[in-house]
């Protein structure tokens, strides 16, 4: 109540004897898909009220924002309304459930003190009375065919169904460096894009890289050498940390410079790998990320000089990335 009188303080419709409105902005930052959404939100703000508040043409913006990333839940409130200063307040609570009763009660009593404040002093109706219980007659002893389940199955009853998460689409650019990808050591970029719900996401990559230097493959022989590819990434989240499958189909070229008639040589490769990766949110449409990640290649290529068989692709490739996520709500 202390919280719901200093939300008050800042609302336009304090004390009003007529009903308040409010056009409603919620904003939900829940990866795993634990608190309420907007619906979710508005059922409870309703429920308080005995009626909708929430009109896009009323004169007081009014935005929620709620933010699941950590042990601790977070909700700030912001009002604004032409000619009035704008209010903010913070609220805190480790449990979803909790926090999201705690929210609703003080937007309610923003909106409308007089109707939130009758609603909840209405006592709630009287329990029926227990039905009489049937007069106990002597059963027949039967022998016993079947034990009961064990009374511990119980606990592990299927838990009620949760909200469905929402669906977040995703773009992402990083810088890259490869190694053994090619016979030199691979400088550049990959661009991504993708959907997100909940624990997992789904993107397509674009990858461009190139030797910033010439690198020997032989005591006198040296090679410029780039490959272009793309990918499909599924990946699994956990709070900051992301693992993820990566399956590549690209092409790579290597172009011999100690020779009379330069010639760039192409070869396609296919690779799968493994990536893990650390996301650090820096507001709720954007993130910084880091990553490593190990392949194999399917497909190995010879590369050769003059006729002669100089280097032969590695067994193992593995590249670094870091670079910046958009989420689009």
């Amino acid at each position: 109540m202390l919280v719901a009188g200093a939300l008050v303080a800042f609302s336009t419709n304090v004390f009003a004897a007529e009903h308040g409105y409010a056009r409603l902005r919620y904003d939900l930052e829940d990866p795993n898909g634990k608190c309420a959404n907007e619906a979710g939100f508005r059922a409870r703000v309703v429920s308080r009220l005995g009626y909708d508040p929430f009109r896009e043409d009323a004169p007081l913006d009014l935005r929620v924002r709620v933010i699941a990333r950590g042990p601790t839940i977070r909700a700030e409130i912001t009002s604004a309304q032409p000619g009035k200063p704008p209010g903010k307040r913070t609220l805190e609570d480790p449990r979803c459930d909790a926090l999201g009763e705690t929210l609703a009660s003080a937007v309610a009593l923003v909106l409308d003190p007089v109707a939130a404040t009758a609603a909840q002093s209405s006592p709630p109706p009287p329990p029926p009375p227990p039905p009489t219980p049937p007069p106990i007659e002597p059963a027949p002893v039967a022998p016993v065919t079947a034990l009961a389940p064990p009374a511990e199955h119980a606990e592990h009853a299927e838990p009620a169904s949760r909200e469905d998460a929402p669906l977040v689409p995703m773009l992402y650019a990083d810088f890259t460096t490869a190694f053994a990808r090619a016979p030199a050591t691979l400088v550049g970029a990959r661009i991504g894009a993708g959907l997100r719900r909940g624990a997992w996401s789904i993107a397509a990559e674009g990858h461009a890289e190139t030797s910033p230097d010439a690198a020997f493959i032989s005591a006198t022989d040296r090679v410029e050498a780039s490959a272009f590819s793309g990918a499909v990434v599924p990946c699994g989240h956990l709070g900051l940390f992301q693992a993820c499958g990566v399956v590549t189909l690209g092409a790579r070229q290597v172009k011999a410079l100690d020779v009379v008639s330069p010639k760039t040589q192409a070869a396609f490769f296919v690779a799968i790998g493994a990536r893990i990766g650390l996301e650090v949110s820096v507001s709720s449409a954007i993130a910084l990320r880091a990553n490593a990640e190990l392949g194999a290649p399917l497909l190995r290529s010879d590369y050769t000089i003059d006729g002669v068989s100089r280097a032969t692709s590695s067994v193992v490739e593995a590249s670094l990335g870091a670079g910046i996520l958009g989420r689009f709500r």
